[in-house]
């Protein structure tokens, strides 16, 4: 493997070497389907300690499914792909805006960005959203394009399980609006504005995911302290 790593890194010194060992590989291995890559975006690759990754860089195509939060509590879901132009043109947001919360990306920097009187934009792990006083987007990453996407994903099974976690966010904003926001008991009481009440819940999913991993990471370390005594012996 080190050996492949090595050759594989200096055949792609330069933008024609990338194309030619790339077409090459193509015509030898069933794994690789460069001309789908190629055709939809530019790439660009970074030797890592364990294998190559392909990174788009450049590409038209959202591949996100939109789920849409209106202040009456009913979800609307529109399956993509998506032109990344009609996303922005349709909710009225930059190019700039819609690459921070690209659900393309594993790894994002956590953003609260507000555009007086348009729209909030909302980007922290698995909440990816656009928030607008009469709706709120969501963006939930397509299961159909792990085979050529995104970076650091290992295999199937990890995407599958990222995009999970992305569906039951939704599903617990949408829930927690509806039990708060539109039973008749508490729809007179509230006076906050449709977009503060979606951030607010948002706030909440994050804080009780953070304690969810907490959890987790407490039980690991004490199983591990408990396996550790076990083999101390006197």
């Amino acid at each position: 493997m080190s050996v492949f790593l090595s050759t594989l890194r200096k055949q792609l010194c330069t933008t024609n070497c990338k194309t030619l060992f790339l077409d090459s590989t193509q015509r030898h291995h069933r794994w690789f389907d460069v001309n789908h890559i190629l055709s939809k975006s530019s790439t660009k690759f970074r030797r890592s300690t364990h294998r190559l990754e392909i990174i788009p860089v450049d590409s038209r195509i959202l591949n996100s499914d939109i789920h849409i939060l209106t202040p009456d509590g009913v979800l609307h879901v529109h399956h993509g792909p998506f032109d990344r132009a009609e996303i922005c043109r349709e909710y009225n947001v930059g190019p700039r805006d819609l690459r921070k919360i690209d659900t393309d990306l594993r790894i994002n920097v956590p953003v609260i960005s507000v555009r007086h009187g348009k729209l909030i934009l909302f980007s922290f792990r698995r909440h990816r959203a656009i928030v607008q006083s009469y709706r709120s987007i969501f963006f939930v990453p397509s299961n159909e394009k792990i085979p050529f996407e995104p970076f650091g994903i290992k295999n199937v099974a990890e995407w599958e399980k990222i995009t999970h976690a992305y569906r039951r966010n939704v599903r617990y904003i949408h829930q927690v609006y509806n039990q708060r926001y539109i039973t008749e008991n508490t729809k007179s009481f509230s006076q906050m504005p449709f977009e503060l009440q979606i951030i607010e819940i948002i706030g909440e999913s994050i804080a009780y995911g953070l304690k969810l991993k907490t959890q987790d990471i407490l039980m690991e370390f004490e199983t591990i302290r408990q396996s550790s005594y076990a083999r101390i012996s006197i």
